[in-house]
């Protein structure tokens, strides 16, 4: 499939139908102002005209990507359960390390996670942005740019010609839930039913994305509600939701640097994971693949030396290298930085645990003083270094939220993980010349696996 072509067919047509396209993307605007994409009067996804086009070929590498990373993942969380020497290379406080030990009879490490990667689609390369466990989102927002397409003109034209499917990612998530829970109740008690809760801070949380996956668990007849994670009671080992039920489920969306922050809230909560009183899709062990040092500690001799052969050369060639900004780490992976700031082009700055693009700083799109202010500002103060990865670039058009002329657009896949299964993709894209940045510069794309048609 040569995807390549299809791109140029939508953009001939863009091209030759700009009075049409305009007409569509006012259409597309207002549907977009009235779904749950506006939220809390700021868009969380704004759509490109060209949706994001993938070869089965391409499917099968983002499955392949998938499992290995999740098998290698599994063998850091395992390792890091049973060897307290290679717990002591992690920088986490003593109570996280105890609430991460608490679930090593997890029925799964990593119920549900999101792989960031920088997909070349030319050569096929690709590089880690960063492992999203804890809250890992987005799944709404493709779910509703298609419906959006409805009305953008070159679409639907090119939906003629070609076989355009999305993945599901509601429906097999809570499939996917109710059977991790099935196989914790053989181990523990509590309901068949189950009572499910979704949970999270929810003044930081995707309200409308938890609302959908609740109307999903509902229309399999599981009764699942909403609650903020700093609501519940915990009386007798029972934990009770905010409008007083049994709880026996949580799909945990709070992540665990917020949960940190807020641990005198949320010790209902904490104290009945603890006590293995409900179930939880993640439980904290979970941190261990969402902190950013894991990057570092992948090229260590130490992690080195539990993965296979195949496992070391996929960190080798997908990982960028990663380096403590701070005097904790081996002396292996050290960096000068001198180095950092005298070729900041080379290098990327981020949080250990942040999320959501806060913090981060990279050297490409920053002036030369401000770098090196920054760099000085934040050394030692739990950020890492990372080596800049290569970003793929294509052209894209922009009718809503841009003056409707073509651009460059650099590329993210984030590849969903339901408990080692590839689940589907959100696309992510910003303008060429730097980073995507969820609060500055990011657009979306809705995706789409790509056949030919007996039309073709």
């Amino acid at each position: 499939m040569d995807i390549d072509r299809i791109r140029d067919e939508y953009r001939k047509y863009i091209d030759g139908h700009r009075k049409e396209m305009e007409e569509g993307a006012s259409v597309m605007k207002d549907d977009l102002d009235h779904s749950a994409l506006l939220h809390r009067g700021e868009y969380t996804a704004m759509p490109l005209m060209i949706p994001r086009l993938y070869s089965m070929e391409t499917k099968r590498l983002f499955e392949d990507i998938v499992e290995t990373t999740y098998g290698i993942l599994n063998k850091v969380i395992k390792e890091y359960m049973n060897k307290e020497d290679y717990r002591r290379l992690f920088p986490f406080s003593k109570e996280l390390e105890e609430m991460i030990l608490d679930s090593k009879d997890a029925v799964s490490y990593l119920p549900l996670a999101r792989f960031d990667i920088f997909y070349h689609e030319d050569t096929g390369e690709f590089y880690f942005c960063e492992l999203n466990a804890d809250g890992s989102s987005g799944m709404n927002a493709d779910r509703l740019l298609d419906e959006l397409m409805i009305n953008n003109p070159a679409h639907q034209a090119m939906r003629y010609s070609y076989a355009m499917n999305t993945m599901e990612l509601f429906d097999s998530w809570v499939d996917e839930f109710l059977s991790l829970y099935s196989k914790w109740l053989k181990k523990n008690s509590g309901s068949d039913g189950p009572n499910v809760v979704i949970t999270d801070f929810l003044d930081m949380g995707r309200l409308r994305e938890f609302e959908e996956f609740a109307r999903r668990f509902q229309k399999k007849g599981i009764s699942c509600e909403i609650c903020d994670i700093r609501d519940f009671k915990y009386i007798d080992g029972v934990l009770y939701s905010k409008q007083g039920h049994r709880v026996d489920a949580v799909y945990r969306r709070a992540v665990t640097i917020d949960i940190l922050e807020h641990m005198d809230e949320v010790k209902a909560f904490t104290q009945a994971l603890r006590d293995k009183a409900v179930f939880a899709a993640g439980d904290f062990c979970t941190q261990i693949a969402h902190n950013k040092w894991l990057f570092y500690l992948l090229h260590t001799e130490r992690t080195g030396s539990f993965l296979s052969e195949e496992e070391n050369e996929f960190v080798k060639k997908h990982v960028p290298l990663t380096f403590p900004f701070d005097e904790k780490g081996l002396s292996e992976m050290q960096l000068d930085t001198g180095e950092i700031i005298n070729n900041k082009d080379r290098y990327i700055l981020k949080p250990q645990d942040g999320y959501g693009s806060r913090g981060v700083k990279a050297g490409v799109e920053t002036p030369q003083e401000e770098w090196e202010a920054f760099v000085k500002s934040i050394y030692g103060e739990d950020y890492i270094c990372q080596e800049f990865a290569k970003q793929y670039a294509s052209y894209n058009i922009d009718f809503m939220f841009d003056e409707g002329k073509w651009k460059d657009y650099i590329h993210m896949a984030g590849l969903f993980c339901y408990n080692g299964k590839f689940a589907g993709v959100i696309a992510r894209s910003a303008p060429a010349g730097g980073i995507i940045d969820f609060h500055r510069n990011e657009r979306r794309q809705v995706t789409y696996f790509v056949e030919e048609t007996e039309n073709e």
